[in-house]
């Protein structure tokens, strides 16, 4: 029947272990940035200060773009006043999950769940339009018993187009021109999206359980920082916060022999219930004589916030397969995890894990009678994510082996994207240094004088300085490329003409038949 190979090689639990190192993000060569976490924007407003309007208390207002310009949102018009966006941070309410554009003199209505700045602080009308139809902007806000994991808006920026401005890296652009009249820039807001920031404590994740009892997998040692890529965190929430839901990341590691095994692990929060030390309440600024970095008092807080607040730690179970069947193992991990919660099993979970991993054979029908490769790639997602220009350039950097770098706030598409590259170059085959969820504490591969593909959680941005001009950045949320320098010498037009035009043909069609038409590119 020739050799039967295991569906699972190794089944692991990972998490926070009693006497854990701290996970202090190393400068290395990645230039680690000395700020404090900012706190999310909740609130904007616009002002005139040529009417004689002033920023209000808290607020800090967008004075320049990013090439320096005035960021007046009437910038270039004539016989109209200077208008000025400005906004707040804090954790005094909740944060602002998206910001929007409002357009009346094209009909447009507001979301039911959004709100419109209609005026500013002292009345006058917020109009942010240079002709007569009004333009308002908009804005949502996140429910108060939110989870403090999700996306909220962190930065805002103001673009010219006109003066050859584009949206910074990991911006999303609203695609509205404030200026509707005549005369004036093309003025445009962009926003940048992260992770709610929470108080929290990273230490070094570790194996808390593991089978085959027997420790004889050689990269057992790897598995913790590439389950917990952020670490094994303590976070503090606000007692009225939901908790999020359960993450699904996927990763590759590459063993001696240089053969795949590929990682598939759920992530999820559990109550930390043991008592926290004096040093981890003043990490966690719950001391009253911790400073609060970022943040606009409130006037509803009180003397001990410890009271209202919960402890909680995250914790993930992996398995580690030759196969990347990827979404047989999701649903597997999601069952594993749904009983455990259950009070009543009747079979131990155990059996589970020792069937699968056992000497139980399990048959497995594959369907693909091409001589393709196994790999984990998803193509719709990679096109969806990328768009077919975007697609195509990055599949141009990988024939010419390129340092490219993916990124996004949705793990699992880190190795979805990057087993998509690899299978699109076959019959070739990438010899590089490959690493499609990449740990913080091996960013330093970024830095290698050598071609490389890579995959980060967007919030390395937010630790680290940005990667070297040479490293070409995909950035799988907004669909955007970075302007690295190889952009100004490597260009689609080197591709040859027919196949170029074959594949461009391919990918445009899949891209309108089966995915969003309004699919972005860079």
């Amino acid at each position: 029947m020739g050799d039967c190979r295991r569906l699972f090689e190794y089944f692991a639990i990972v998490g926070l272990k009693e006497g854990a190192e701290d996970l202090i993000p190393t400068a290395q060569e990645c230039g680690c940035r000395n700020s404090a976490p900012l706190a999310p924007i909740t609130d904007i407003c616009v002002i005139f200060p040529g009417l004689g309007e002033t920023v209000p208390d808290g607020f800090e207002r967008i004075t320049s773009t990013p090439m320096g310009y005035p960021a007046d949102l009437n910038h270039g018009s004539l016989r109209t006043p200077s208008v000025f966006l400005c906004f707040r941070r804090g954790y005094h309410k909740p944060p602002l999950v998206d910001i929007g554009v409002l357009d009346e003199g094209r009909g447009e209505k507001p979301m039911l769940d959004s709100n419109t700045v209609l005026s500013t602080p002292f009345g006058r009308s917020a109009n942010v339009n240079n002709a007569s139809p009004g333009v308002f902007l908009t804005y949502r806000r996140a429910q108060a018993n939110s989870a403090p994991s999700q996306l909220v808006v962190t930065h805002i920026c103001v673009i010219l187009a006109n003066k050859g401005e584009v949206a910074p890296h990991t911006y999303y652009k609203i695609p509205k021109n404030l200026n509707k009249g005549m005369v004036g820039s093309d003025v445009f807001l962009c926003y940048k999206k992260s992770q709610g920031t929470s108080k929290r404590i990273a230490y070094k994740p570790s194996v808390l359980d593991h089978f085959p009892l027997e420790n004889k997998f050689t990269l057992a040692q790897n598995i913790p920082m590439f389950c917990l890529p952020m670490g094994a965190l303590i976070e503090c929430w606000p007692a009225r916060c939901q908790p999020p839901d359960k993450s699904f990341s996927t990763f590759v590691l590459t063993d001696q022999d240089g053969s795949k095994l590929y990682g598939s692990s759920i992530t999820f929060y559990e109550p930390y219930t043991k008592p926290l030390s004096t040093e981890q309440m003043e990490k966690l600024e719950l001391t009253n004589e911790a400073v609060t970095h970022g943040t606009v008092e409130d006037a509803s807080s009180t003397n001990d916030p410890a009271e209202q607040v919960t402890f909680h730690s995250n914790m993930s179970i992996c398995i580690i397969s030759r196969y990347p069947f990827f979404t047989a193992f999701k649903r597997f991990l999601f069952y594993l995890h749904r009983i455990s919660l259950s009070t009543s099993q009747p079979v131990p979970i155990e059996r589970y894990i020792s069937h699968l991993l056992g000497n139980e054979t399990i048959s497995f029908e594959s369907h693909d009678d091409s001589q393709l490769p196994l790999s984990g790639a998803a193509f719709f997602d990679t096109l969806k994510c990328l768009g077919p220009e975007n697609l195509m350039y990055l599949m141009l950097l990988a024939l010419l082996e390129q340092k490219i770098l993916v990124h996004s706030l949705r793990p699992w598409l880190l190795t979805a994207v990057a087993e998509s590259v690899c299978a699109l170059m076959f019959p070739f085959h990438w010899q590089c240094p490959y690493i499609p969820q990449c740990p913080l504490s091996l960013a330093g591969v970024l830095h290698a004088p050598l071609p490389f593909i890579a995959g980060v959680d967007s919030r390395y941005f937010d630790l680290y300085e940005d990667p070297p001009s040479d490293v070409t950045c995909f950035d799988l949320d907004t669909s955007t490329v970075s302007f690295s320098s190889v952009r100004q010498t490597l260009k689609l037009s080197m591709l040859p003409k027919v196949s170029h035009a074959c594949f461009n043909n391919h990918i445009n069609y899949e891209a309108h038949t089966w995915i969003c038409p309004c699919t972005a590119s860079s």
